[in-house]
């Protein structure tokens, strides 16, 4: 991050918008770091089409890459279906706000092909 950047960071969570902030500030970047606390898919309404050089989208998903860390819980078919519908719909907003020849990273903490590979291949078909 150079003095001239900037850096955006979106998430409905006031708790995790904190966790950022503190990062920041121990990485002596705060300066730019600028946090919002809203939903991801009203971003373009809120800053505009090819607004950004570069989007980092790191959806909600199932979780299941770190479910030996996380308590038990079992995923039904129809739970995994809804977190890939909801991540297409995010990555959809991030590509808006992306400009011409960015570069839009998409990153999960699954091990689930529908929200990975599934989810990537929708894009590079539909967007």
């Amino acid at each position: 991050v150079g003095a001239e950047s900037e850096v955006v960071a979106l998430d409905r969570s006031a708790a995790r918008l904190e966790e950022v902030g503190k990062l920041a500030d121990l990485l002596g970047c705060a300066g730019v770091v600028r946090t919002h606390k809203m939903d991801a898919n009203k971003a373009v309404a809120t800053f505009g089409e090819a607004t950004f050089d570069r989007v980092l989208l790191d959806p909600p998903c199932s979780g299941l890459g770190l479910r030996p860390r996380l308590r038990p819980q079992t995923a039904s078919l129809a739970d995994l279906e809804g977190f890939a519908s909801y991540q297409r719909k995010l990555l959809r907003t991030a590509a808006q706000l992306l400009r011409p020849g960015g570069t839009l990273v998409y990153s999960t903490c699954t091990i689930n092909p529908m929200e990975n590979e599934g989810v990537v291949g929708w894009a590079v078909e539909e967007l």
